[in-house]
């Protein structure tokens, strides 16, 4: 579109970096009219010159700054401070230019996402969160053998606001936990790469420890929901949180040769084969079961020296998952053809039951081949 391109010039004229302070200034309330010919030091000339160089001081129609209250945050006072944050941001952050530029920039940028994240207001917690992720995303395309200044600075602060959102935005709307979740999720992917420089004081085992900690969380936030069933927008919010959360940060764990997962595989198996006996041949419940199967493979990877104590429950579970998928496949086809109207419907249901089956067969033959005797006895009794 227009405006982020728009954006993008304004920043090639006056610098990501000084673009970001402005922005830091007026979403914490402490830019004035006058303060912008001060702050704003153009690079170069252009066309959008003479729109920054008109308010200044000695502008006669500049208004007086409002005060802005002791009780409340700027932003909670003028909505628009955040939107506006948050558009431009997001738009220039994804800019490329040198590592000093961003590293300021970054500077700038953290402490409005981490303010918004501390906020009470779940959508203003979602918003810090894409914040954030432009900010790790940028940081991600620079060279990682320089650390920006943000890592050990908000490092802590970081991981412990995503702890208190998460906990805060179970019951949200789908969206919100989503969007917190997959910024927790590219932050400890962003500190795992990190933590293999040596100028970093963050080791690889204290990355591992925070992704079981994130993804124990998760799990936690979408226990509840899964035990009730694939209603009130359930299945949304868990198949969100799963696949922007839980199954990357599993996935991260799986790799690790230590068994990184062994400590949550109770609260995962608990969350997962709940999300397993849901019935139901709609593609939203699907969307969380394949989302489940996918995470339960991982979680039988990283924990695999237990599983075997597992193996009977998970193999149950899946041919029971299987024998309704198969039947609920069946009835599909013979109704297909019935109403013009809902064939559509119909097709996206039989694609993602059938795309069910196959998630389930691929994880009862990795559950054969990682949990042994208990996972046999189980078939052996089915057969």
């Amino acid at each position: 579109s227009s405006l982020p391109l728009i954006l993008h010039k304004i920043s090639e004229n006056i610098g990501v970096d000084i673009l970001a302070s402005v922005v830091r200034a007026h979403f914490f309330g402490r830019l004035s009219h006058s303060d912008i010919g001060a702050i704003v030091q153009p690079q170069a000339s252009g066309i959008l010159m003479p729109m920054v160089q008109r308010i200044g001081p000695n502008n006669p129609e500049r208004l007086a700054p409002k005060a802005v209250s002791s009780d409340e945050k700027p932003h909670i006072d003028i909505p628009m401070r955040m939107s506006a944050a948050a558009i431009i941001l997001c738009a220039v952050l994804a800019k490329p230019c040198d590592f000093d530029t961003w590293d300021k920039a970054f500077s700038d940028t953290i402490p409005i996402a981490l303010s918004l994240l501390d906020d009470v207001k779940p959508i203003h917690q979602a918003i810090g969160a894409l914040i954030f992720i432009s900010v790790i995303e940028a940081a991600s395309s620079s060279k990682l053998e320089t650390i920006p200044s943000f890592v050990e600075k908000f490092s802590s602060m970081v991981t412990s606001l995503f702890e208190s959102s998460i906990q805060m935005c179970g019951r949200e709307e789908p969206t919100v936990i989503t969007i917190i979740c997959m910024a927790q999720s590219k932050w400890i992917r962003y500190l795992e790469m990190l933590s293999h420089n040596p100028d970093i004081a963050i080791t690889p085992a204290q990355v591992h420890a925070m992704a079981r900690k994130a993804a124990a969380d998760m799990f936690i936030a979408i226990g509840k929901q899964a035990q009730i069933g694939s209603r009130d927008g359930n299945y949304e919010r868990v198949a969100g949180t799963l696949v922007a959360g839980i199954n990357p940060l599993l996935g991260h764990l799986a790799n690790v040769p230590e068994a990184a997962s062994v400590e949550i595989a109770r609260v995962g198996l608990s969350a997962i084969l709940n999300l397993l006996g849901w019935r139901g041949m709609s593609l939203e419940v699907r969307a969380a079961q394949v989302s489940a199967l996918a995470g339960l493979v991982s979680l039988m990877n990283g924990a695999y020296p237990i599983m075997p104590h597992h193996g009977k429950k998970i193999m149950i579970e899946l041919f029971l998952l299987l024998d309704r998928a198969a039947k609920d496949s069946d009835f599909l086809s013979c109704g297909s053809g019935t109403i013009d109207a809902m064939k559509d419907k119909h097709h996206d249901d039989k694609v993602s039951t059938d795309a069910t089956k196959i998630g389930a067969l691929y994880a009862a033959a990795a559950s054969l081949a990682i949990c042994g005797e208990g996972a046999e006895a189980a078939l052996s009794h089915i057969e």
